[in-house]
């Protein structure tokens, strides 16, 4: 396991913040992503630190690109 780069946080957290899909993608990738070990295991490619990271980072995005829409919707009637 290897810890997520800090340029791939803040710009997934940045994305995720102003509602951009970006932001979600990259916290789904942080939080979910496997890689093979040598010994042909699957374990999950970035450490405990950085995939806690990745799953609010999904949620803040989710929930920021949700409001956008419903305001979008909302005012356009």
């Amino acid at each position: 396991m290897k810890k997520a780069s800090a340029w791939l946080l803040v710009i997934g957290w940045i994305s995720a913040v102003l509602g951009g899909l970006v932001g979600i993608f990259i916290g789904a990738h942080i939080a979910s992503a496997k890689a093979t070990t040598g010994h042909g295991e699957r374990a999950f490619r970035y450490d405990d630190y950085s995939r806690k990271q990745g799953i609010p980072m999904v949620v803040v995005g989710l929930m920021v690109f949700a409001l956008g829409v419903w305001l979008r919707t909302r005012g356009s009637s």
